[in-house]
């Protein structure tokens, strides 16, 4: 008798699968191994039926004993229900071995790996801490090199600020995520007569998947200006070619300054009367 199993898709042969298996054992042709034979046997119809073997665990023995007792008083029922439960077990066995192969915990882990990987294989937190440094280069080089102008006309204040104050200038780039963000806001004031006050921004942006190539970027956000720097040359230390660019950077970015500041102190002083 053929039998369907509900939720599997398959027909086992229950009674083939079991009077081959009995008969065998009730022939006994050899001097060992008939259990072990019978239930090769057994598979071969099951094999047929649904590409999977008659599975009989060890923790089965004692139920399996019990069936062959059952079938040599007559009780033909008790084995054949047992030989398909083994069956069923088989087959459910190949149906989650299947699934879990193709939905493996190694491969799900894999496909997360690669979200918080970047193309050049670094983390987004080690994108950022390379922005972070390049920004705190620039952003100390800039006051460094102003405060060696000796100008006690001249005063600043720094403040770190939100970078959502200013627009993303390129579309593959996007704020620092690891820290928060990162951007300064450098508020200069002359003294008298010429009073006034010019604002700055300086903002960072990293690329959203960073490769070795890639450009990371720190901008004046008026002027649009300010220094591009490799990932290959922030990691794992900066290059010492990258120290002379971003000193030559902050210079370009004094000199602007000071030039923005002189004319506004220069309105001033006519406004004035000067």
């Amino acid at each position: 008798m053929d039998a369907d199993y509900p939720g599997l898709g398959v027909k086992i042969a229950r009674r083939n699968t079991s009077y081959a298996h009995y008969a065998l054992v009730v022939i006994h042709p050899f001097a060992d191994g008939n259990g072990r034979v019978a239930r090769a046997l057994a598979s071969v119809f099951t094999y047929r039926s649904h590409s999977a073997p008659v599975l009989i665990l060890v923790d089965n023995r004692e139920e399996y004993y019990q069936a062959l007792k059952d079938a040599d008083e007559g009780r033909f029922q008790s084995f054949v229900d047992f030989v398909f439960e083994r069956s069923v077990d088989a087959v459910q066995l190949v149906r989650d071995s299947l699934r879990a192969s193709e939905e493996s915990p190694g491969e799900g882990a894999a496909r997360l790996r690669r979200v918080y990987r970047t193309t050049g294989g670094y983390g987004h937190e080690e994108v950022d801490n390379a922005g972070y440094q390049l920004f705190d280069m620039l952003l100390n080089e800039f006051t460094k090199q102003l405060e060696g102008q000796n100008l006690a006309e001249l005063s600043l204040s720094t403040a770190r600020i939100p970078a959502h104050k200013h627009r993303i200038s390129r579309e593959t780039y996007r704020y620092p995520i690891a820290d928060g963000t990162r951007c300064a806001q450098l508020v200069f004031h002359t003294k008298q007569p010429a009073i006034t006050q010019l604002v700055q921004y300086l903002a960072l942006e990293v690329p959203k998947d960073c490769a070795l190539d890639d450009d990371l970027v720190v901008l004046n956000v008026e002027t649009q200006q300010g220094i591009e720097a490799r990932m290959k040359e922030l990691v794992p230390v900066p290059t010492a070619a990258l120290r002379m660019r971003v000193s030559l950077a902050a210079q370009a970015m004094v000199g602007r300054t000071l030039r923005q500041l002189s004319d506004l102190a220069t309105k001033a002083l006519k406004e004035k009367g000067y």
